[in-house]
């Protein structure tokens, strides 16, 4: 048995780019001067752990109320009408589903956005469950994350593939034992490099990717 951990945003997703936009503005409308690395840190943390990690960057007094006010208003649109799958997504799903993979989400983004999204974009035919901070009880960049999704689909990590375009995410799940699939995303061109190093395969577009690049993969007749 096969399975596949998919991350949400910048993975299956182009969204990267509006949270990042919100994250500078957010900063920005508190009088401080955005530091472009904060985008890449808090892909691990969860909105309900962003204003501890915001106050401790910047020293803004941001809270969690006065955030998810200024941040869901934007959002919330996105996920319920604009947000749309990477081009190819839809059909290399197909492949991995009909070649017997079993599949689920694991993202950064808390269930009330993904909830939004999921069913609109036809992703809940092809994953088993969407796991969350909020539901997984603990942040993506906790080991713990990856292996409860890894075990909710009855897998071993040999026999388990990470599709993700963070390096923290990959490097994590290495540590697991499981193998890496590196995405490419616009906004992780900083880490591309190391991206590219770590991970056993790399995606620039799902729209040129071969099922059959993964091991022991065959397309269903």
């Amino acid at each position: 048995m096969k399975g596949i951990l998919f991350d949400l945003d910048g993975t299956l997703i182009d969204s990267m780019g509006v949270w990042q936009g919100l994250d500078q503005k957010y900063v920005e409308s508190k009088g401080h001067v955005f530091d472009p690395r904060t985008t890449e840190e808090l892909k691990a943390v969860s909105l309900e752990m962003a204003p501890a990690y915001f106050n401790k960057i910047y020293d803004m007094g941001a809270t969690l109320e006065d955030m998810l006010e200024f941040m869901y208003g934007t959002l919330e649109v996105y996920y319920r009408e604009k947000f749309v799958l990477k081009e190819g997504v839809q059909k290399r799903l197909e492949e991995l589903r009909a070649a017997g993979y079993r599949m689920c989400i694991t993202t950064a983004t808390e269930s009330p956005l993904t909830n939004l999204l999921v069913g609109r974009l036809g992703l809940d035919d092809f994953m088993e469950f969407v796991l969350t901070p909020d539901r997984a009880e603990t942040q993506k960049n906790d080991p713990a994350f990856l292996r409860m999704a890894m075990e909710k689909l009855g897998l071993t990590p040999e026999n388990t593939y990470v599709f993700d375009d963070a390096l923290y995410a990959l490097e994590i799940a290495k540590d697991l034992g499981m193998n890496t699939v590196g995405i490419y995303d616009a906004t992780s061109g900083a880490d591309d490099e190391h991206i590219r190093a770590i991970a056993d395969h790399y995606i620039v577009s799902f729209a040129d990717f071969d099922i059959r690049q993964l091991p022991h993969t065959e397309m269903p007749e």
